[in-house]
Order: C-alpha cells, then structure tokens, then sequence
C-alpha cells in the first residue's frame, strides 16, 4: 500500500480528498500547514507521493515542495493551486521540481488519474535507485576484492596506459599507482632492475 501526503488548511479539502484516496487503497496522512508536513515527512518513511496546496499559512506550497524535495527526494510532488499563475508554476517547477498541478475547485477523476501517474513514477524512480544502490555495491565488493587480491592486477585503458594497480603490484614492482598511472607497462623494463629480477616480477604479475 502506497502512502499519500495531503497537506492543505482546508479541512474540507483534507477530508474529500483523504477520502477518496483512501478507498482507492491508499494510505492517507495529513497535515494542516507546511511545518506540519515537514514533520509528517520525517515521522512517516517511504511517501510516494505529496498533494501540497499552494496558498497556506506558515508557508506556502512552493517552499514547503522545495523542502520536502530535500527530505525526501524520491517523493513525487504535486502542487494544488486555485490560481493560473504562469509565474507560479514556472517558481513550483523551478524550486520544487513539481510531477504535475491540480486545481480548485477539483476533478475527482483528474485526482484520481495523475495519483495513479505519480505513484507509477514513484515506483519507477524507486526501482531504478534500487538498482543503483545494487551496482554501487557491487563495484565496493569488486573493488575490494582487487584491492585484497594475493594476484598482481593491473588495469589499463583502450590505449593501454596504466589507469589502477592494487597493492599487491606496489609490494611486487616497487611501483606506487601514483609513479605508474598514465604510463605504458613498458615503464616495468626501465631498466632500474637486473634481467634476472624483471624476469621474476614479470612471472609473478
């Protein structure tokens, strides 16, 4: 069950559309002003998505999107005005990166509708920085791994010139990553060891 943020001064508005959500299975929480909201963002985790009014006492919509943004980036905002305010909406888009605008008095179906819209792009943002977080984890893991490898690895560009080496390169050669990056292998026969050593360290790596 997705949950649903409302924040407006009006009660009526609060109770209509608290009500409509809820019986298209939303979890509804509510708040009365912007500061309110704020802390309905803090207390409650995982809001897919914001219905804010713009027109508030305390602070107006399109200060309360723009912190709600920080608090919860993956939230999909959505500002609901009884103005036409090119101005307006150009500010909301602007600071609070607004989904869509709902206006006063209000559509049932249009709520409905970009509700659906906007919980749809909750998952997908969601999903994708699920997905992310996974490859981030994988690359430490992988990173790890090569930094903690008993091999000798080095990597190197489409040019190959060196990009990384691991530690264990660095106790074999003498070479920091550092004196390397950049350089083409061949700076391990620079002629600073006898044959017999390169020959040892080229076995080894």
């Amino acid at each position: 069950m997705h949950k649903i943020l409302i924040v407006d001064d009006e009660a009526e508005f609060l109770d209509l559309l608290r009500e409509i959500l809820t019986a298209e299975g939303y979890e509804v929480v509510s708040a009365t002003n912007g500061v309110e909201g704020i802390e309905q963002l803090k207390n409650n985790a995982s809001i897919a998505v914001i219905l804010a009014d713009h027109k508030m006492p305390i602070m107006k919509g399109t200060e309360f999107l723009n912190v709600a943004k920080d608090i919860s980036p993956l939230s999909v905002r959505i500002m609901v005005t009884a103005y036409h305010d090119m101005e307006l909406m150009q500010e909301a888009i602007n600071k609070g990166e607004i989904f869509r605008f709902l206006t006063k008095p209000i559509n049932i179906q249009d709520v409905l509708s970009i509700t659906r819209l906007a919980v749809e792009r909750y998952e997908s943002v969601t999903r994708q920085s699920a997905e992310e977080l996974e490859k981030d984890d994988l690359i430490r893991k992988l990173y790890r791994g090569v930094q903690q490898s008993p091999a000798s690895v080095v990597i190197t560009d489409k040019e190959g010139n060196i990009e990384y080496v691991n530690p264990k390169f660095t106790r074999l050669t003498g070479y920091t990553l550092d004196e390397v990056k950049g350089k083409n292998p061949r700076v391990l026969k620079s002629g600073e060891k006898s044959a017999d050593e390169y020959g040892h360290m080229w076995k080894t790596l």
